[in-house]
């Protein structure tokens, strides 16, 4: 065979490039057209500022518009708490704005309910319904309640909305994955509503089980705090320890890692206490100023808690408990931090601060989002019928639901739970409920009507946001695009039923729509001329509250009362439920960008997984990648056996986020909710994210 270009093939070419210039116009046009349209000119780019809403943080951000039409999505530049970066969350807002399952209109259930049997309704229509049904027990207003997990402006009105027609009954679902140790503290009026952590001045900062990188509310401006002490400022650098039961993401990024029993913190945490105590290595001053069951305590850790225990019941050397505690001892400012797990624990990895004297570096900050000054609505000083930890039980032992008339806005305990079929069967019991949700979720499909809102870049925005050490800012921007479905916010619904109901109502909501009303707030804020153009507002520094109390004296003997009860016979391994940042709040599974993120660490994504140590695995017969049972003594989930190597050899870790039976066709049907095998703590009602007896099997 003849190799190369020869005189035969050129002319040959030739004669097929004649053919073509040949050609009729019209067909020549017909086959060298591009099919594509052209790029649009770029004289039709423009941005446009708006807020994200996937958390509490309330992160500014700037949509790309090419013709109208968003394209992309960046942080805002020059904002003082996200300062131009997003989290993966906020990065997918396009997604959720272009999903083709988002609902398109108004929905009235039409069969049983959780039949999909719907028919589409008006707006018109749909508010003469929650009309007729609020009227119906008007003379009964503690019939009629919310539950409200709008961030910012939208959720206090629907707060005023329910304090307006007299009902106590408003409730706001709490994440305690992303919260401090909240319980830990008391001020004059109870339990603090947030507090900080003076990060900035500790010297050492030692984390008890809290992915705090993660799961901490602020996820962009905690990182962004985390790179800056962990590189060090001026010569002084702040030193990382964590105790946790893998090697997550704050674990893998610390200076030294501890793998300890998930839910044991409390107990490592009383063991570093007794060495600081046998060491000498606390603040002296405590027996002095007499705090509050400081002589009690030491006895009872000094008796209970050698560091000896934590090989037996946390899985910790004895070595390394002391190594902590003499790391806590050895520098002027510690900071011992966890989240809001069980009281016991909060408490105890609490008494540490107190030990060393750190105590000044937590702070109670003040809430800025309850204090708009939406004064022409009233407050009642009621509590809601039930706590919301405590709501599925209360309901379902009442005979006959004291709730006729339930709006659900932004919330969804049909899967996020805890018990998500306790939940179901208490909204059950309920004769009418509506529920706001872009999405088909599980809560909604239990609705006798769903009215989809707006997503964030579509609607009007406003909240206030705070920084990690109390400084809050305005922020503030107008809808970015135009609504792609006939969707109305629940603020703008809830107002016009106001005007609807007349009489009382109406006198104390008289804001036409929900523009009017952020704009009365923006003027108080000093933007009320800026609000079109979008920005924020720095309206104070940080403002601490009355000063927080907290003693040792409700330390007890104990390890978490009934916490660990599930250790009996036939669940001998201890879960980790995991929180991935994508997945934070239960939220994000629909949207395929945050799919792809949830397991860095071990390669997994659109799967739920259950780590468990290679040793662990060996033992049962497990093989990498089988498909397992993980059961409790509540219920068991199908998973994918993952061998992990960094992790404690005595846990299985499953992330949360996943196992949807609604949400869409990249949601539904996509691996397992843990939530369904987590028990709930009788005396609290909160769950057992962590430290659930577990087996898993094949």
């Amino acid at each position: 065979m003849k190799e190369g270009f020869t005189r035969r093939d050129f002319f040959k070419i030739g004669a097929l490039i004649g053919a073509g210039y040949a050609l009729p116009r019209v067909i020549g046009d017909e086959i060298c057209k591009p099919k594509e349209d052209g790029l649009p000119p770029l004289n039709a780019e423009s941005f446009v500022p708006t807020i994200c809403r996937q958390c509490p943080a309330l992160c500014l951000q700037k949509i790309r518009l090419v013709s109208g039409k968003p394209v992309g999505v960046e942080g805002m530049p020059g904002h003082p708490l996200n300062q131009g970066a997003l989290c993966s969350k906020g990065l997918a807002v396009l997604q959720e704005f272009y999903h083709p399952d988002r609902l398109t209109g108004p929905l009235k259930r039409r069969g049983p309910r959780g039949s999909g049997d719907w028919e589409k309704i008006s707006w018109p229509a749909a508010a003469n319904l929650v009309r007729s049904q609020m009227v119906s027990v008007e003379r009964n207003p503690g019939a009629f309640g919310i539950f409200s997990g709008s961030f910012g402006l939208q959720g206090k009105v629907m707060e005023k909305f329910a304090r307006a027609f007299g009902t106590p009954n408003f409730w706001r679902p709490h994440w305690e994955p992303s919260e401090p140790p909240l319980d830990a503290f008391r001020n004059p009026r109870g339990v603090p509503e947030k507090i900080s952590y003076d990060f900035n001045s500790a010297d050492l900062i030692v984390s008890f089980g809290w992915d705090w990188l993660q799961q901490m509310d602020s996820p962009v401006e905690v990182q962004r705090l985390f790179s800056e002490l962990r590189r060090g400022r001026q010569g002084h650098r702040t030193r990382f320890l964590h105790l946790e039961s893998q090697l997550s993401i704050s674990a893998a990024k610390s200076d030294e890692w501890f793998p300890i029993l998930p839910g044991r913190e409390g107990v490592a945490a009383l063991c570093v206490a007794h060495v600081l105590i046998s060491e000498g290595l606390y603040d002296k001053g405590l027996s002095e100023r007499r705090v509050k069951g400081f002589d009690s305590f030491k006895r009872m850790v000094l008796k209970e808690y050698p560091p000896d225990r934590a090989e037996k019941d946390c899985g910790m050397r004895a070595e390394d408990i002391r190594r902590i505690a003499r790391a806590m001892g050895s520098v002027k400012r510690s900071l011992a931090i966890t989240w809001r797990s069980s009281l016991f624990n909060q408490e105890a990895v609490n008494s540490l601060n107190l030990l060393t004297d750190n105590s000044d570096l937590i702070h109670e900050i003040r809430d800025f989002n309850g204090a708009f000054s939406l004064s022409k609505a009233t407050h009642s000083e009621k509590t809601p019928l039930a706590d919301i930890k405590k709501w599925p039980k209360f309901f379902l032992n009442a005979s006959r639901s004291p709730i006729e008339v339930l709006l659900i806005d932004g919330f969804n305990p049909a899967f996020t739970g805890p018990d998500p079929s306790a939940w179901k069967e208490a909204l059950g019991k309920i004769p009418f409920i509506a529920s706001f949700s872009p999405f088909m979720d599980e809560t909604s499909s239990l609705a006798d009507l769903i009215l989809p809102p707006p997503v964030s870049i579509e609607s009007w925005q406003g909240g206030v946001a705070e920084s990690l050490d109390g400084t809050a800012f305005f922020n503030f921007a107008p809808p970015a695009v135009q609504p792609l479905h006939d969707t109305k916010d629940a603020a703008d619904f809830a107002l016009g039923i106001a005007r609807a109901m007349g009489g009382r109502m109406a006198s104390l909501l008289p804001w036409g729509s929900f523009e009017e009303a952020l704009r009365g707030v923006a003027k108080g804020y000093g933007a009320g001329k800026d609000l079109k153009k979008g920005g924020w507002r720095k309206i104070a520094p940080p403002v601490h509250g009355a000063s927080l109390q907290a003693s040792l004296e409700n330390l007890k003997t104990s390890d978490g009362g009934d916490l660990f009860e599930a250790d009996k016979s036939g669940y001998p391994l201890k879960l980790c439920v995991q929180f991935p940042l994508c997945f934070s709040r239960g939220e994000g599974a629909h949207l395929p960008y945050l799919q792809s993120l949830p397991g860095p660490q071990i390669g997994e994504q659109w799967e739920t997984w259950a780590a468990i140590h290679p040793q662990t695995a060996s033992r049962l017969g497990i093989e990498d990648r089988q498909m397992v049972w993980v059961s409790s003594s509540s219920g068991r989930i199908r998973a994918r056996a993952r061998l992990y190597e960094k992790m404690d050899t005595h846990t299985v870790s499953i992330p949360f986020g996943l196992g949807h039976s609604e949400m869409g066709r990249w949601a539904a049907g996509v691996g397992s909710n843990p939530a369904e095998i987590v028990a709930i703590e009788a005396s609290s009602g909160k769950p057992r994210w962590q430290g659930q007896g577990v087996n898993i099997h094949v």
